[in-house]
């Protein structure tokens, strides 16, 4: 079995000298105590769990010396989650209306994939905090709409938010008899071919607007 020289190079069984440095397989190793940090000579440290089987251990004072073959189990660092996985976490913050830390999970994704459709939509969801439309400030409607414009933009047959862009512009623009500027309500509603059924009913509940048709023709699809 492979031995650890004190560079911590492995020295293959019958080798009398290490390959990497040319030191003698008699030489010790140290170690601290298992699943600690693992010194070897005077070169690197090594994180793992010592496999107390395969050696012996002889403690003189506060240094413990090792004698035999030593096998480490070296630990697995921890991976950042996938844009995918932030994808999920961000729907199941929206399940729980926590909005502002979906958005902040959001942003992570587009950071890494500025492409993505869907965080553009869920962004522009999210903009609102569960308010309608009508009752926010211009200016929280104009980032709403930056979202899904850019939504729109990447994906001219993105159903899902065409039709939010659309309850939106009628909310905060036609109800509020204000000019609705372009595009128009009817042209994006003329642009949506189909919206899937999950992303109709996170629009409803998460951006309430009674007495919008467009809110309540979404309603009447998820009937």
């Amino acid at each position: 079995m492979a031995t650890v020289c004190r560079c911590g190079g492995l020295i293959a069984p019958g080798h009398k000298f290490c390959s990497d440095c040319g030191s003698p397989a008699a030489q010790p190793s140290e170690s601290t105590s298992a699943g600690k940090s693992v010194s070897v000579g005077d070169i690197g440290v090594m994180r793992g769990v010592i496999d107390n089987s395969t050696h012996t251990t002889t403690t003189i004072g506060s240094q413990t010396n090792i004698s035999g073959p030593v096998n480490i189990q070296m630990s697995q660092g921890r991976t950042e989650p996938s844009p995918e996985e932030l994808l999920a976490r961000a729907r199941q913050e929206l399940q729980t209306r926590q909005y502002t830390q979906m958005a902040e999970t959001l942003k992570q994704v587009l950071q890494r994939t500025p492409s993505a459709v869907d965080p553009h939509f869920y962004l522009g969801l999210a903009t609102f905090q569960g308010h309608r439309p009508k009752l926010a400030s211009l200016a929280t409607v104009r980032t709403a709409e930056s979202y899904l414009r850019a939504a729109a933009e990447l994906d001219r047959g993105c159903g899902h938010a065409l039709l939010l862009w659309a309850l939106v512009k009628e909310d905060a623009y036609v109800l509020n008899r204000m000019n609705d500027p372009e595009p128009k309500v009817p042209e994006l509603l003329n642009r949506v071919r189909s919206v899937d059924r999950g992303h109709l009913a996170e629009i409803v509940a998460h951006v309430p607007a009674p007495g919008n048709r467009v809110w309540e023709w979404a309603g009447n699809r998820l009937k």
